[in-house]
């Protein structure tokens, strides 16, 4: 096991250094060198403002781009606004406007911060490695203080949107495997992926005793900012536009739980392993991603982003360990980065997408 894992960090770094290299290259080639007419572009700006934000890249594809906010069920799959019962004591409640209302007070006090922060007036940060505080933009996680919840918090600007390096190395990952997605465009699967998951789990006689979920909504600030992107050469299309918010967040229970699966442990290995298989490769394995709640003693999925999604697969992977898992992904990021000739990029974006692709 240990020359297994020490082998996978072996072809982490190899990729890394290798992304690292690629990009100061990137970054040394003349401004006078003409563009490919032909490259995926996708232009972003706010309704009303002159300014466009640009950005050319080989790797945009149209359904990461274009086929993941599907408007109207985001609208529909909002926090209600009225009591929502705790998960585990359903005798207790808060009203849903005011988990709304300390959200909102929480998005001022982190727009007049610039430096990272582990705490908050009313909010303790789970995690922010995918945030940068400087520009307000990408992914912080938080805990209510004072209610069971958690927030994911997406925030996005059409200057943010188009500097997909600028939030850390995993999110850069993504971008190359996952035909430019984010985490702001995976998150809108996260809702209706978990619709998959307890469907799945449901039907199911085994599993549904052993695995449970929380649940999540969609939550928006009053008088969100909303900002549209265009598309150029992606796609069988010419040309396409989708307009997005620039803040949202999922809300969903906090699972107090007694730690999650252990990698060193072979027994939880396997089942990470047959649950991924279990849900179609429509998860993430990652072993962490599976606590065990204290009151039910159950398994929770706490992660429900569409895995096919942020890693850009056609088809489920095939694997039985998490070396072979590990290695089939740092492959794919390596054929995505190094090994597309021009006419197979140009191909790929009349290619067919397979129904995994799509949440």
């Amino acid at each position: 096991m240990q020359k297994r894992e020490n082998e996978v960090r072996a072809i982490l770094l190899t990729i890394i250094i290798s992304w690292l290299f690629q990009n100061f290259i990137d970054a040394a080639r003349t401004i006078y060198r003409p563009h490919d007419s032909q490259l995926p572009r996708i232009i972003v700006y706010w309704p009303n403002d002159s300014q466009r934000y640009i950005l050319r890249d080989s790797h945009l594809e149209e359904v990461s781009i274009f086929k993941k906010f599907d408007r109207d069920y985001f609208e529909n799959h909002m926090i209600p606004h009225v009591p929502i019962l705790y998960r585990n004591h359903p005798d207790i409640s808060v009203e849903g406007e005011v988990l709304s209302k300390l959200l909102e007070e929480f998005l001022e006090e982190l727009r007049r911060t610039k430096v990272n922060k582990k705490e908050f007036k009313n909010f303790i940060v789970l995690k922010s490695r995918d945030f940068n505080f400087k520009e307000c933009s990408g992914l912080i996680v938080l805990k209510f203080k004072d209610y069971p919840f958690v927030i994911k918090l997406f925030i996005e600007n059409p200057r943010s949107f188009i500097k997909p390096f600028s939030k850390g190395i995993e999110p850069g990952f993504f971008f190359i495997m996952g035909g430019g997605i984010n985490r702001y465009l995976s998150g809108f699967t996260r809702v209706k992926n978990l619709e998959y998951i307890n469907k799945r789990i449901a039907e199911d006689d085994y599993w549904k005793k052993y695995i449970d979920t929380p649940r999540k909504w969609f939550w928006q600030p009053c008088n969100n900012a909303w900002f549209i992107i265009e598309g150029d050469n992606i796609g069988i299309c010419n040309h396409q536009s989708i307009m997005v918010p620039s803040v949202y967040g999922i809300v969903c229970d906090a699972i107090e739980s007694e730690g999650s699966l252990r990698l060193v442990s072979k027994a939880n290995r396997r089942l990470g392993i047959r649950l991924s298989h279990f849900f179609g490769c429509r998860v993430d394995p990652h072993i962490d991603n599976f606590v065990i709640e204290q009151e039910t003693h159950k398994i929770v999925l706490v992660d429900t982003e569409h895995f096919p999604t942020m890693v850009g697969l056609q088809e489920p992977l095939e694997f039985d360990n998490y070396f072979s898992w590990y290695y089939q992904l740092s492959w794919k990021y390596a054929c995505n980065k190094y090994g597309r000739s021009k006419s197979m990029r140009r191909a790929l974006q009349c290619k067919e997408v397979s129904e995994l692709a799509f949440c």
